[in-house]
C-alpha cells in the first residue's frame, strides 16, 4: 500500500504540472531545485540528445517518494510516463531529502547502456557536480554522456564496454615474447663470463681464512609496539557516483547510489579539526585531570554546535516578547546541552581506551635463557 500511495503521489504531481502519460516533459522538477533559466538549459540538452537519437531521456526530482525503493520508483516512471521513446526510454530520478539518485533504462536501453559499467559512466561525471550543489550542470551532464553512449552503439553496433580493448592474446603473445628476449640475453651474457660456475651451497661464498665466530648470545633489550589505523572498507554505500544499488528486471536495467554535498564535508571536518584542536592538550595529551579535561571538552563541542543554541536564544526571545510557551526554548536548550555532553564523553571515553596502551613502554625480560645486560656490556655495571 505505501508503494502504491507514493506511485499515485508521483502521478498526481505530474498530473499537477500539466502532464500526461502521452506527452511528459523531459524535465519534471517536483523538488524545485532549479532556477526558470536552468530548466531552460537542462530541457535545451535533453531535446537535443532526445532528437538526435530517437530516446526519451527524461529527469524527475522529487522531494520525497516516502517508503517507495527508487530503482522500483524510477522502473514505474517508465512504465506509465516515459513510454513514447522510437529507440527506448531512460529516466533520472533525484530524490532530494535523501540525496539518492537512480538511472533506470527500459528493455531496449537495457541492451545499448550495459552493466554497471554503462551507468558508472553517465553518473559520476554526474555526481559530482550533485555534490557541489550545481544540480543543473549535473542534468546536462547526465544527457551529454547518455548521449556518447548512444553514439558509440550507433557506430559499433556494440554497448560500450570499458574492457573491450583489452585483447588478453596480444597479452599472452608479448609476455612470451618479452621472456624469450630476457633470457636470450642471459644466456649470451653468462656465456662470456669465464670464471662463472654454479654453487649449490652458501659456503661457497664464504672465505673461510677470514671469519672466525668465537662467541654468540642474544640479549633482549625491549619491545616496540605500534599502533597502526585499521583501514576502511570499500564495501557499503559510495558517493563517488558508483552504482551500489539495482532494480534491474527482465524489462529494465539501470542503477543507483547516494551523494553528500562537498560542503557539508568541509563543514563536518571543520568542526571536527576545531574540536580536536580545544582538546588536543586536555583529552588528546592527557595532561590534565578528567574533570577539567571533560569541562574544557564539553565547553568547546557547545562552541562548535552553537546553531542548536542560537536556535534555543531565538525561540526565548520569541516566547519573551509575543508572550509564547518557553517549553520549545527549553527543549532546544536541553538538546543543545546533550549533544555537547554526548560529544563530549564519546572522546574522554575513546581518550581513556588510548591510555591503556602504551607504544614505547619497555617489557621485562623473563626469557631465562637470555644473556643478561651486564653479561654483555660489563662497563655498564654499577
Amino acid at each position: 500500500m505505501r508503494k502504491l500511495f507514493a506511485i499515485l503521489t508521483m502521478l498526481a504531481a505530474l498530473m499537477l504540472a500539466s502532464v500526461t502519460a502521452f506527452a511528459a516533459p523531459s524535465l519534471v522538477d517536483n523538488a524545485k531545485v532549479l532556477t526558470p533559466q536552468q530548466r531552460q538549459e537542462v530541457l535545451a540538452e535533453l531535446h537535443k540528445q532526445e532528437q538526435a537519437h530517437n530516446v526519451r531521456i527524461a529527469v524527475v526530482t522529487m522531494k520525497t517518494i516516502g517508503d517507495a525503493v527508487p530503482g522500483e520508483y524510477a522502473n514505474k516512471l517508465l512504465d506509465d510516463v516515459y513510454n513514447d521513446g522510437q529507440k527506448g526510454n531512460m529516466v533520472l530520478l533525484q530524490v532530494t531529502n535523501t540525496r539518492k539518485w537512480y538511472i533506470a533504462t527500459d528493455k531496449q536501453l537495457k541492451q545499448v547502456i550495459v552493466g554497471n559499467e554503462g551507468i558508472e559512466y553517465m553518473s559520476k561525471p554526474m555526481v559530482a557536480e550533485f555534490k557541489k550543489n550545481d544540480y543543473a550542470q549535473g542534468y546536462i551532464t547526465y544527457a551529454q554522456k547518455a548521449g556518447e553512449l548512444l553514439e558509440y552503439y550507433e557506430k559499433e553496433g556494440e554497448p560500450w564496454d570499458p574492457n573491450a580493448g583489452f585483447n588478453w592474446f596480444a597479452l599472452v603473445i608479448a609476455t612470451g615474447i618479452g621472456g624469450a628476449v630476457a633470457y636470450g640475453c642471459r644466456a649470451l651474457l653468462i656465456s662470456g663470463m669465464s670464471n662463472v660456475q654454479e654453487a649449490v651451497e652458501a659456503n661457497a661464498y664464504l672465505d673461510k681464512q677470514t671469519f672466525a665466530l668465537t662467541h654468540s648470545n642474544d640479549t633482549y633489550l625491549y619491545t616496540n609496539i605500534s599502533a597502526v589505523p585499521k583501514s576502511k572498507s570499500s564495501g557499503g554505500s559510495s558517493d563517488d557516483g558508483s552504482v551500489s544499488e539495482s532494480s534491474s528486471d527482465d524489462d529494465h536495467g539501470g542503477g543507483g547510489g547516494s551523494y553528500r554535498y562537498y560542503n557539508e564535508l568541509k563543514l563536518l571536518r571543520l568542526r571536527l579539526f576545531i574540536a580536536a584542536a580545544f582538546c588536543k592538550r586536555e583529552v588528546i595529551m592527557r595532561r590534565t585531570t578528567i574533570n577539567s579535561g571533560f569541562f574544557i571538552c564539553f565547553i568547546a563541542n557547545l562552541i562548535v554546535n552553537w546553531e542548536w543554541g542560537f536556535i534555543a536564544v531565538l525561540l526565548w526571545g520569541f516566547s519573551y516578547w509575543f508572550n509564547l510557551s518557553w517549553y520549545p526554548a527549553a527543549a532546544m536548550a536541553v538538546l543543545w546541552l546533550l549533544m555537547g555532553f554526548t560529544l563530549t564523553w564519546m572522546i574522554i571515553w575513546g581518550s581513556s581506551a588510548r591510555d591503556n596502551f602504551r607504544p614505547n613502554q619497555q617489557l621485562k625480560n623473563i626469557n631465562p635463557y637470555s644473556a643478561k645486560n651486564e653479561d654483555v656490556l660489563p662497563k655498564n655495571k654499577k
